[in-house]
């Protein structure tokens, strides 16, 4: 079994054998993901190994010894059909692709700096909103929720003088009723656009307005709207940063994945060779 042929890369054999520590891993439940990333990893060591780059044997030591010192260590291991030494020189070749990956995934301080100026934009905080709402859904098998109790109950409720907070507590069927039917702060995007029109078009503590959207009726209060704000330049370029170094990263593994998928050939059930 350990030594199934179950794939063929770049028209080598991949046996179950290859495949210990990528199934070890994921707990040993998808042979063709373990295909997959095994193949990524020989495609990524070509590359490193072009670009002089090699593994940082402090990380693979920390490495260990986070799996050593990790609950059912041992039987694990030993269910994967590994011992410590093989298990080390995965650790390397895993240590060996993030070092590919950070290499790659390299952005420097002036093009985050560029990036930064050149989308002012991106890096300003959103409108946010505080509101508070009184729901009553429509539901045409409950009397009480049918819809033209539910437009007379929520008209009602719009005309009570009693305190907002505590009629939302007595008579909102949204979870926001334990906290008086406050929300937020909220972005637009948060909530139903139809509630989030007309919650950003109120004036803070003005009248409440009846809205309709697909949950049913809101009695809709506005408490506070937060204005955007520009980011601070040292974060907002520390994020332009982290954005720009990610999105390298993708797409090195997303091309590294292509290579790879071109040189996969799964076996087929007849022709697995034990």
């Amino acid at each position: 079994m350990e030594n199934m042929v179950v794939a063929w890369f770049e028209g080598e054999p991949v046996g179950m054998n290859h495949l210990s520590y990528e199934l070890y891993a994921q707990n040993g439940k998808e042979i063709a993901l373990a295909v997959r990333q095994y193949a990524v990893k020989k495609v990524i060591l070509r590359m490193a190994e072009k670009a002089g780059i090699a593994a940082d044997m402090a990380q693979v030591d920390r490495r260990m010894e986070e799996l050593e010192t990790s609950p059912g260590f041992c039987e694990a291991l030993e269910a994967a059909g590994m011992d410590i030494e093989s298990l080390r020189s995965e650790i390397k070749i895993e240590q060996t692709v993030e070092a590919w990956l950070e290499h790659v995934s390299t952005v420097s301080c002036g093009q985050a700096e560029e990036t930064y100026d050149a989308n002012p934009t991106l890096w300003t905080t959103r409108e946010k909103a505080r509101f508070r709402h009184i729901l009553i859904t429509i539901n045409e098998a409950f009397p009480e929720n049918r819809r033209e109790e539910a437009g007379r109950r929520i008209g009602a409720l719009k005309n009570s003088s009693d305190d907002f907070a505590a009629l939302a507590m007595r008579h909102s069927e949204c979870p926001s009723a334990l906290n008086g039917g406050e929300i937020g702060p909220i972005t637009r995007d948060q909530i139903h656009p139809a509630l989030a029109d007309a919650v950003f078009a109120m004036e803070p503590m003005g009248a409440p307005v009846i809205v309709e959207t697909e949950a049913g009726f809101h009695l809709a209060q506005l408490l506070e709207v937060r204005p955007g704000e520009a980011v601070e330049r040292e974060k907002g370029v520390a994020s332009t940063k982290r954005a720009l170094s990610g999105a390298k990263r993708r797409r090195a593994l997303a091309n590294a994945l292509k290579q790879a998928m071109r040189g996969i050939i799964m076996a087929e059930p007849e022709d697995v060779i034990a």
